[in-house]
């Protein structure tokens, strides 16, 4: 089987293509952190200490579904 090497601008090109999606999905969990730490306060959970309890303070902004899959963790 022949191998070919990749060039100094492909290794680039993918280097900058991974940064980035990087950068996005960590600025999309940070968010996503932010929001549900607003919601949990905004309703007085302010101590909790299992996922099945931030399951349970997150249900009326998620709904059934999102909630399972906190339990599951």
């Amino acid at each position: 089987m022949l191998w070919v090497r990749a060039t100094e601008h492909e290794i680039r090109k993918s280097r900058n293509d991974v940064a980035t999606g990087i950068l996005f999905s960590n600025l999309i969990m940070y968010f996503i952190i932010l929001t549900t730490a607003a919601t949990l306060h905004a309703h007085g959970k302010t101590t909790i200490s299992t996922t099945n309890e931030a399951a349970e303070a997150l249900r009326p902004s998620l709904g059934l579904v999102p909630t399972g899959c906190l339990v599951w963790v």
